[in-house]
């Protein structure tokens, strides 16, 4: 997806949940599958990976979920953000 202005960007970046104790990384989600974890210290990572795959899914959402100092994931957030939607439907 090509960011035609900031403000797609901004809005995306609003929409990313808080990353605070015990929360580490963003899971990013496109129509429910996996597209990555992303430290929460890499906003432009998280960012980047929303618009490499936005135009693939109709729906990118996020949830936090905590990596313990192995790299093991221990725990997710039941909290669900969308990030982007897509239209997909078009007038005939």
């Amino acid at each position: 997806m090509e960011i035609g202005t900031r403000k797609v960007r901004l809005d995306w970046e609003r929409r990313l949940p808080e990353i605070i104790a015990p929360w580490t990384h963003w899971r990013l989600l496109g129509d429910g599958t996996l597209l990555g974890d992303v430290p929460g210290d890499d906003l432009l990572g998280a960012l980047a990976l929303v618009e490499r795959t936005a135009d693939n899914f109709q729906v990118v959402t996020a949830k936090r979920v905590a990596y313990d100092s192995a790299g093991a994931c221990v725990c997710e957030d039941k909290g669900l953000f969308e990030i982007s939607r897509i239209s997909r439907f078009k007038a005939k």
